[in-house]
């Protein structure tokens, strides 16, 4: 933003990117006029996961020379709902190009914990979901955790 000259703008993220705009509104909160969060992560104690457990689907997958692996890439693939086969396809693709540590973008993520910085926000936020989505229950809980969401 400083090298373009930017003092404030409306900031948007998803997944990881949310975190990373919850931060920012609230260490440069002159910084963001309006917030909007989609597909924002929030976990309760109970609800931790380890997202490096073998069973997870974020855990290393292994290229095998009989090519099982792109079996496994297409479950997973699968998992986030009834997707069209094109939209499937795609995501197996995604994982191809990413190779064998692709999911690791989501370790980053598993120890963030955003309860206590979700009530520090004071910007109009707006928080995006969507019904299918597996994290949609959560997205209440966010709205009730900033004064400021809608």
């Amino acid at each position: 933003m400083d090298s373009m000259g930017i003092k404030q703008a409306h900031i948007a993220g998803q997944f990881f990117g949310a975190e990373i705009a919850v931060e920012l509104a609230v260490n440069w909160p002159k910084r963001v006029n309006k917030l909007v969060l989609a597909g924002a992560e929030f976990w309760e104690e109970s609800q931790a996961v380890d997202l490096k457990e073998p069973d997870n689907f974020t855990t290393t997958v292994e290229i095998k020379k009989d090519g099982s692996h792109l079996m496994e890439w297409w479950r997973r693939a699968c998992l986030w709902g009834d997707y069209p086969l094109d939209i499937l396809e795609e995501r197996v693709i995604e994982y191809v190009k990413a190779g064998p540590r692709g999911e690791e973008a989501h370790w980053a993520g598993g120890n963030y914990n955003s309860k206590g910085r979700l009530p520090l926000i004071t910007h109009p936020t707006l928080i995006l979901d969507a019904t299918g989505f597996p994290l949609h229950s959560r997205s209440k809980v966010i709205q009730k955790l900033i004064p400021t969401a809608n």
